[in-house]
């Protein structure tokens, strides 16, 4: 196996938030979210969610959907990667917004929980992508599969990751223009930018990501 694509979900998701991208017959995993251990590191978390010993393929491409990306970033310090794409996702603390910069500082992380993101669904899933019935009861189900330690220690780490990967030729980066968990006046030169793409484009707009995803993955093969 030469060359293994990984995909890694957002926060709270899992694979598949994936579901519609068609990338062949390229071997892919999906590395979903495993529980964090008590106190534990982002980067302790990256490797033990990595797992190095199951890595076969001497090529590797790190897909990384929102809070994936930058885990596939944390796993890129630690292991050798050829190549990362970011969807929806941020490469430094200053494409971060202030919201999450500050949830750690003032511990509302620890208020956070599945129960209270399924009941607020309305109100923070008002994205295009998520009009449909389907999409909705998607991202309820992946939500309620995640324990809320997973949950709170994964926005408490996103508050505080200060690593900066901008101008890394190795990382390219797919956002769209009506994202507005990470807006796109705060992303930093983005590689592609899809033009009426929210968060979740990843799943509604899966054709157009796919062919971005191609066509860096085909001159790699």
């Amino acid at each position: 196996m030469d060359l293994e694509i990984l995909l890694i979900p957002g926060l709270g998701f899992d694979d598949r938030i994936f579901s519609r991208l068609d990338l062949g017959k390229i071997p892919k995993s999906y590395l979903n979210w495993i529980e964090p251990e008590p106190k534990e590191s982002l980067d302790d978390y990256a490797r033990r969610m990595f797992r190095p010993s199951e890595r076969k393929s001497t090529r590797k491409i790190l897909i990384g959907y929102s809070f994936g990306g930058v885990i596939s970033q944390e796993i890129s310090r630690q292991f050798e990667i050829d190549h990362i794409i970011l969807v929806s996702s941020i490469k430094s603390r200053r494409e971060n917004t202030t919201f999450f910069r500050m949830i750690a500082k003032t511990g509302a992380h620890n208020l956070f929980s599945k129960e209270l993101a399924l009941k607020t669904l309305p109100f923070w899933a008002k994205s295009p992508g998520l009009k449909a019935p389907e999409a909705r009861n998607l991202i309820k189900s992946m939500v309620s599969d995640r324990s809320n330690t997973y949950l709170r220690w994964a926005l408490k780490e996103l508050s505080h990751r200060k690593a900066d990967n901008t101008g890394n030729e190795n990382i390219t980066q797919i956002h769209g223009d009506l994202d507005k968990t990470f807006p796109i006046h705060r992303i930093s030169a983005p590689d592609h930018i899809i033009s009426g793409g929210d968060h979740f484009m990843v799943y509604s707009r899966a054709r157009e990501i796919t062919d971005i995803i191609m066509s860096i993955v085909q001159p790699m093969r």
